[in-house]
């Protein structure tokens, strides 16, 4: 009896250790805010724990599922369905769009609110870097389109490839496994993929650049307002 009374003392310096990592998420300096949440997943994968059990109240929130646009458009580009996907994985939550809804997260309601902000900002993160690579081109538009597309591509990559790389040095593997009831509320939904086209101008200039662009996502966080 005594043996579990210690351990429940340690779980609960453990639990406090990952809430005061916890609120330092809601720094406003972008890299401090960045940091905090990795050290936190890294704190919750080594003990075993999820989000639902750092509570910073007294008593445990009942789990809230959202179902929510993070994104509103009627018509949403590869690039933003893609790019959504990758950011839901990374965050515990589903992507998905319909015609007029634009992009839309189903996961844990404090889950689905950091893949709304990660995504929002790397998506114009992306735009910006993609528009400034196109300033030294003079193509016709119908090429720039394709001049974008190949750089996107290259973005996209290079972002998926940080991630994994992160999730695989720091076993944030159990960490991202979505909740059940996360799983279910999106089965529900039992949605079809459209498969979307897009044109390219198979430039490798383009998507190398786009790939060290979307590797060093992170550190140019500062830099886009």
């Amino acid at each position: 009896m005594l043996g579990a009374d210690i351990l429940k003392v340690v779980d609960e310096k453990i639990i406090d250790k990952i809430r005061k990592v916890l609120a330092l998420t809601g720094s406003v300096f972008q890299e401090e805010a960045q940091a905090a949440m990795l050290k936190a997943q890294k704190l919750l994968a080594l003990h075993g724990l999820s989000m639902s059990e750092i509570d910073c109240k007294d008593q445990v929130q009942e789990k809230v599922v959202a179902d929510s646009c993070v994104y509103e458009k009627n018509r949403v580009s590869w690039y933003e369905k893609r790019l959504g996907s990758i950011i839901g994985e990374n965050f515990r939550c589903f992507s998905y769009n319909h015609v007029g809804q634009g992009i839309r997260f189903v996961g844990l309601r404090e889950d689905v609110e950091i893949a709304a902000e990660v995504f929002l900002y790397a998506h114009r993160t992306m735009l910006y870097f993609a528009e400034e690579f196109v300033k030294n081109y003079r193509l016709r538009v119908s090429r720039i389109k394709g001049l974008k597309n190949d750089y996107f591509v290259g973005f996209i990559s290079g972002l998926e490839d940080k991630f994994k790389e992160q999730v695989a040095s720091n076993n944030y593997a159990l960490v991202l496994v979505k909740d059940s009831l996360v799983v279910k509320a999106f089965n529900d939904l039992d949605l079809y993929d459209l498969k979307t086209r897009f044109v390219t101008s198979d430039s490798v200039v383009a998507k190398e650049t786009g790939y060290r662009d979307g590797r060093s996502f992170d550190e140019k966080r500062k830099m886009i307002r």
